[in-house]
């Protein structure tokens, strides 16, 4: 092996766990041949509810809301196109 390599560590690989008390809740949506599944608190939330939360969310800058907008606004466009 040549002096400048290193080893890089692989990431674990994913490992199922049982659902316990501090999993997430999970809803399925399908529409048309697309099937989304959620895994988040906030699929026992009120409409009103989720977009207070969004809301905030992107006001403070979170990365996860941000990228959840982006993905969401993609597959809407996509969808438009076709």
């Amino acid at each position: 092996m040549p002096q400048n390599a290193r080893a890089v560590p692989l990431n674990p690989q994913h490992i199922n766990v049982p659902k316990g008390a501090n999993a997430l809740d999970s809803k399925t949506i399908t529409n048309g041949n697309t099937i989304v599944t959620i895994h988040s608190t906030l699929v026992n939330k009120t409409p009103e509810q989720i977009q207070e939360w969004f809301d905030q969310a992107i006001k403070r800058g979170d990365p996860v809301a941000l990228s959840l907008v982006t993905a969401v606004s993609n597959i809407v466009h996509a969808k438009d196109q076709t």
